[in-house]
């Protein structure tokens, strides 16, 4: 108990960590944990530790999404609506709807475990020759779903082809993706879509905020009353399944389970869509940790960097129904200390930015955006950063949802599923 309730505190400050500086993701701890385990040992501390890390993650990292327009994948969709309310003044209120958004999924999560199981011992094997039909479906969905006709719909579809076309080239050409240390390549951090997200996402809206926007933040509301359990239910129950639902498909990301929540809640009459998505995106993220840990001690599967490393430390083969138990309540004790890190970490922030000019800030977070873009990737990571911001933009200014840049990630995974169906090794 004392060796877990360590774990939880440690994970706190690593989640922390990680979860506030841009670039810097779980996997990146639990390389380096693991080379300490080689080395040191102390395996079953560690499996903890970078267990913890991973979920608290999950909570603080929608704070520079909000703040400060640097996204990673797992929060790429939060960051115009959360700009949209942090310009209203309710930056800090988006946050909270993230932390209780994330903390309601754990409940939920829990609820729906009995039917995931029985899910994935049943219809596994049946649905992922098939999994080609529900990319495409989405992929169709999100562009018959655009409001404002057909010719919304056109713009829809170029940004779902130009950011696909963009993946395509990114994922084929992987290996030039060359961090600046060693030390880097050595963990195999180095992703395209670090850069990629960071120009369709981050840097793109804090381009057109430059050229735009106000030279200041507005006040920062403080003393909103804190978001209700109804007033998140919509989103909590389509974050949480699709969490739940990408956390078993091999090659799918919780990137594009935001994008199901996202089009969930997309619907024109609501007064409250930018509230809604924050919540499902958040979500997404915490729903998929936990489900992605059940994949892995059901079918042993690992869906993610952290868990590839706690299956090395700890065989999932080797897991009793205590461990698994005992990994969920790491989870519980974690995802409440999230709960409270990512509130307190947040006000903090969002009164020491309201008091800087927003120029400044958006011109610094290019260059740290930028910046990352190059540590992590080169050369080609750096023109990868430079040509997705330009899809972004256009996006924003036809007026299409940014859910549509995702196609970054789908048209890639697509067509690895087709092949995989109909030209099978």
């Amino acid at each position: 108990m004392l060796e877990a309730l360590l774990a939880v505190i440690g994970g706190c400050v690593l989640g922390m960590i990680t979860g506030l500086v841009p670039g810097l993701h779980p996997n990146t701890i639990a390389s380096i944990l693991f080379i300490v385990v080689i080395t040191s040992g102390g395996n079953d501390f560690v499996v903890l530790l970078i267990l913890s890390t991973s979920i608290v993650h999950t909570f603080v990292n929608i704070i520079p999404s909000v703040l400060l327009g640097a996204p990673e994948g797992d929060t790429a969709l939060a960051v115009l609506p959360g700009h949209k309310l942090l310009l209203q003044g309710r930056g800090m209120e988006a946050i909270e709807l993230s932390a209780m958004g994330s903390i309601c999924s754990l409940f939920v999560s829990f609820a729906l475990i009995p039917f995931f199981v029985v899910f994935l011992f049943y219809f596994y094997d049946d649905i992922r020759p098939h999994l080609w039909m529900i990319i495409t479906g989405i992929v169709a969905v999100m562009i018959l779903t655009e409001f404002g006709g057909l010719k919304k719909k056109l713009y829809s579809l170029i940004v779902i082809l130009l950011s696909g076309y963009l993946g395509m080239l990114a994922f084929n050409n992987e290996p030039l993706m060359t961090p600046l240390f060693s030390t880097l390549q050595y963990l195999h951090v180095s992703s395209p879509l670090i850069p990629l997200l960071n120009g369709l996402f981050g840097a793109s809206t804090l381009v057109v905020s430059l050229v735009t926007g106000r030279s200041s933040l507005p006040p920062q509301r403080h003393d909103f009353q804190p978001p209700s359990i109804s007033k998140v239910k919509r989103g909590v129950i389509t974050g949480t399944l699709a969490g739940a639902f990408v956390s078993w498909i091999p090659g799918l990301s919780p990137s594009i389970g935001t994008v199901l929540a996202y089009l969930a809640t997309s619907r024109k009459e609501l007064s409250n869509k930018a509230e809604d998505y924050i919540v499902a995106i958040s979500g997404v993220n915490t729903s998929d940790a936990i489900f992605s840990l059940l994949t892995l001690w059901l079918i042993e599967k690992a869906r993610s960097g952290t868990l590839i490393v706690i299956d090395e430390l700890m065989p999932s083969s080797e897991w009793s129904l205590i461990t698994i138990v005992g990994m969920m309540g790491v989870v519980i004790l974690s995802s409440i200390c999230g709960y409270y890190t990512t509130i307190k970490a947040g006000g903090l922030l969002s009164r020491v930015l309201s008091e800087m000019d927003m120029r400044i800030i958006s011109g610094g977070v290019i260059v740290l955006l930028a910046s990352i873009s190059f540590v992590f990737g080169g050369i080609f990571g750096l023109s990868l950063f430079l040509c997705a911001i330009p899809i972004g933009i256009f996006a924003i200014l036809c007026g299409v949802r940014r859910s549509n840049a995702m196609g970054v990630v789908l048209v890639p995974v697509l067509v690895s599923y087709i092949k995989q169906s109909f030209l099978p090794v």
